[in-house]
C-alpha cells in the first residue's frame, strides 16, 4: 500500500471512508439523524456555550465509537469468516463500547435538555 502524497490525498481517503460508512452502515444513519434532531432541538431551547460543547462532544463520541466498532467488526471478519467464540466476544465488547458511550450521551442529553424543557413549558 502506497503512502499518501499530500494532505489533499489523505483528506480524500478520509472522505471516502465516511462515504463508505454511510453507504454500508445503517447505524451511522441512525446516529446522524439523532444528532441532527439534537442539534435542531438545541437551537430551539437555546443552549449556552458549555451545553453546546457537551452536546457536540457527545455526538462526536458516539459517532467515533460507532466507527471504531465498524473497524473492529470488519477486521475480525477478515481474520475469520467462520464462527469463533473469541471473535464473537471481541465484537460483542466493541458493540458494548458503543452502547456505553450512547447511554452516557443520553444521560448528558437528559441533564441538559430536561431542565430546559421544564422551564420552556413552565
Amino acid at each position: 500500500m502506497k503512502k499518501n502524497k499530500n494532505f489533499w490525498e489523505s483528506l480524500k481517503h478520509a472522505i471516502d471512508g465516511l462515504v463508505c460508512l454511510f453507504q454500508e452502515e445503517k447505524n451511522m444513519w441512525i446516529h446522524t439523524l439523532v444528532a441532527i434532531f439534537v442539534v435542531a432541538f438545541g437551537f430551539v431551547v437555546q443552549l449556552n456555550h458549555i451545553e453546546w460543547l457537551l452536546v457536540v462532544l457527545c455526538i462526536v463520541a458516539v459517532i467515533a465509537s460507532e466507527i471504531m466498532n465498524t473497524l473492529i467488526e470488519r477486521m475480525m471478519n477478515r481474520i475469520s469468516t467462520e464462527y469463533d467464540e473469541q471473535i464473537k466476544k471481541i465484537k460483542d465488547i466493541s458493540a458494548g463500547f458503543v452502547l456505553l458511550v450512547s447511554i452516557g450521551s443520553v444521560i448528558v442529553g437528559l441533564l441538559i435538555f430536561v431542565p430546559k424543557l421544564i422551564s420552556f413549558f413552565a
